[in-house]
């Protein structure tokens, strides 16, 4: 084979590898993604910095929000638990400061369908969950506070028919109600309007 047949077939395979990789990229972007909020002064936001700061104990009540963010104008489609409305689909990683770890889900009635249902979220839409967070019907729900840690790295999972959706990393400080001053310095907002650490009371 003469040397120009050789750089006319390697330029050929470096094409063909080049369409191999965007086709890649584009098969690997995330169609969803996962927020958490909690109410503050009547609103739920998520926080610049990714920190919740809470008076006593965990946040009981929040949101987990799914939104559809895929640049392609086609609706995704998403999954729902038939007999939870998808709530069974959620989950929470938590780690204290100490490093110890456990999972936050919903208790399953082993008499409930396991029947999956779907339905299409057009480009931007979102899905809401109104959580409410206690140990009759959450798994865990106050395992490592309980063990006296006031400290935690959280995310939401949630399992979209086999795929997981992750949020970023949230951190979860509990302070003593007693040793609350200074709360209005924190919930100082930054020039959006926005409250860089949210504190519930």
């Amino acid at each position: 084979m003469t040397r120009r047949g050789s750089m006319k077939i390697l330029r050929i395979v470096c094409l063909v590898c080049g369409f191999l990789s965007l086709t890649s990229v584009g098969r690997a972007e995330e169609a969803f993604k996962l927020k958490v909020a909690m109410n503050y002064e009547g609103h739920y936001l998520e926080p610049l910095d990714r920190t919740f700061r809470v008076q006593g104990t965990y946040p009981t009540s929040f949101q987990v929000i799914v939104v559809n963010i895929s640049s392609s104008p086609a609706s995704q489609t998403f999954y729902e638990d038939a007999s939870s409305q998808g709530y069974s689909s959620i989950s929470f990683e938590i780690t204290d400061e100490n490093g110890n770890s456990n999972v936050i889900r919903k208790k399953r009635d082993p008499r409930a369908s396991e029947t999956v249902s779907s339905t299409y979220m057009r480009q931007g839409e979102k899905r809401v969950f109104d959580i409410n967070l206690d140990e009759d019907t959450w798994e865990n729900a106050f395992k490592l506070q309980k063990q006296g840690s006031r400290k935690f790295r959280v995310r939401a999972i949630y399992d979209n028919n086999g795929r997981e959706i992750y949020s970023e990393y949230y951190a979860l400080e509990v302070i003593d109600p007693s040793g609350a001053q200074g709360t209005q310095e924190s919930n100082k907002k930054d020039a959006a309007g926005v409250a860089p650490v949210l504190i519930s009371k």
